[in-house]
Parts: C-alpha cells; sequence; structure tokens
C-alpha cells in the first residue's frame, strides 16, 4: 500500500513539473504569481490586447518579449509563449532547447508540415519550439483546451521589437 501511494504521489509530482517551463512559469498560475516570477527575471508588463499580457525586459539581451495568455475569468494562465531575438546565436538557442529538454523530457515530436518540435505535456497541454520570420526562435505553451483564447491573429508574433 506504500508503495502505491508513494508510486502515486510520485507520478503527480511528476506531471507537475512538466507543466511548468521555462522562466518558471506553470500553467494555472495567477497573473500575480505568473507577473511576480517574471519580475524575478527583470521583465515588466509592456502592454495588454485583450487576454494577451505583454512582457519586455531592458536587461534580457536574449528574449524579445514573453506573451502571457490568461483565462479572462479566473485570470489563471493557460499558455505563454517566449520570442527569443533574431540575432542569438545557434549555440544560444541550443542553450534554449536543452533547458527544454531538461524540464521536459527529451521525447518530443517533430511536425514536418509545420516544421515544428513538439512536447506532449498531457493530453490538451504542448510545448512548440519553431523559428517565425527573421529567424526568430518562438517558444509556444500552448492548451488545445482554451484553442478559442489562442487567437494569435490579435498578437503578431513576427513584429519587430520596439525600439526604447
Amino acid at each position: 500500500m506504500k508503495r502505491i501511494v508513494f508510486m502515486s504521489m510520485f507520478l503527480f509530482a511528476l506531471i507537475l513539473s512538466a507543466q511548468t517551463g521555462i522562466f518558471n512559469l506553470s500553467y494555472e498560475d495567477d497573473f500575480e504569481v505568473a507577473d511576480a516570477k517574471l519580475g524575478i527575471s527583470d521583465f515588466y508588463r509592456a502592454q495588454s490586447r485583450g487576454n494577451l499580457i505583454e512582457y519586455r525586459s531592458k536587461t534580457n539581451e536574449f528574449v524579445d518579449y514573453i506573451v502571457l495568455t490568461m483565462e479572462p475569468k479566473t485570470m489563471k494562465m493557460i499558455g505563454w509563449f517566449i520570442r527569443y531575438k533574431a540575432n542569438n546565436t545557434a549555440e544560444m538557442d541550443s542553450i534554449v532547447l536543452d533547458t527544454i529538454a531538461s524540464l521536459h523530457g527529451k521525447e518530443n515530436f517533430y511536425d514536418t508540415d509545420t516544421e515544428q518540435l513538439i512536447w506532449f505535456l498531457t493530453d490538451t497541454r504542448t510545448c512548440h519550439v519553431m523559428y517565425i520570420e527573421g529567424d526568430s526562435l518562438l517558444i509556444l505553451y500552448y492548451d488545445a483546451f482554451f484553442s478559442d483564447l489562442f487567437n494569435l491573429g490579435k498578437y503578431d508574433i513576427n513584429k519587430e521589437e520596439d525600439s526604447e
């Protein structure tokens, strides 16, 4: 019986850890929690567009911006994406991929049609790694259960960084 309880607790902890991503962001983080986590990494809230909240940093030289996708009624995070700067080296991109593999495991799937590397975290939650226009690395944490709230058409992920 003790083994069953221990294994259940271990599997539960493993599942939870698989849903925590880069910058220690996690699915279902309250807005205040996610905001504080990004603040620790020196990111500030730059703007909001509906349920999408953009963060930037004046000190992080590798990340262009981070956008949180919030469930509007509960203000819990249902996903996020991180756009890295196009001038990052291949070595920097490799470090990001190694970090994702250490967080979510080495097992992933490469979708040749979309040219995305995908980690399946649960039945609905995934982590996507892809290059977008301008050779920027993009990491997308997505939850298919809330697909209607991931209207990234409202958010131009191919836009250039604002000059400050």
